[in-house]
């Protein structure tokens, strides 16, 4: 038969980040949310218990941590977080740090990531249009590369569109 408990790694890691939410994050999800913004603070915490980009490998920064340690973090993190604020940067942390990860070029990855995990810049997208949200698939804009440079055009100003 296959077992599906937590490693001893994995139920420490649920238990610390749980400690961290109930001691960190419940007095401030309220006001996390009225002021639509995670206090920097809140962030270098999460730097400092390793979860940022915690899905790039240890030679940047990371943690190295697979699927599943993301997917426990990313339960406690939104189990204690009634705003999602906190779950949904972690979350663009570890799908874009894993596209970083997987796509970037060493130059990138040294230089972003560990400023990443060391809580020095945020990495993520951009990505949101009044009229498609953050649907990527219906973005109505595109990037058309212009001698050496990339110029963003909306489709209305494309002629074969």
């Amino acid at each position: 038969m296959i077992g599906f408990e937590f490693s001893s790694e994995q139920k420490l890691i649920q238990q610390s980040i749980r400690e961290f939410a109930k001691k960190e994050l419940v007095p401030l999800v309220r006001i996390i949310d009225d002021n639509q913004k995670i206090p920097s603070y809140i962030i270098k915490k999460m730097a400092e218990l390793g979860i940022l980009v915690m899905n790039f490998t240890q030679d940047y920064g990371g943690s190295n941590a697979d699927p599943v340690f993301c997917g426990i973090v990313a339960q406690e993190l939104a189990r204690w977080d009634i705003s999602c604020a906190i779950f949904t940067f972690f979350l663009v942390e570890c799908a874009w740090g894993y596209i970083l990860e997987k796509y970037g070029t060493e130059k990138i990855k040294n230089s972003i990531v560990s400023k990443v995990t060391l809580d020095k810049i945020f990495l993520g997208i951009a990505a949101t249009k009044p009229d498609a949200g953050s649907d990527l698939a219906n973005i109505r804009a595109v990037a058309r590369k212009l001698g050496n440079k990339y110029v963003i055009l909306a489709r209305r100003h494309l002629s074969a569109e």
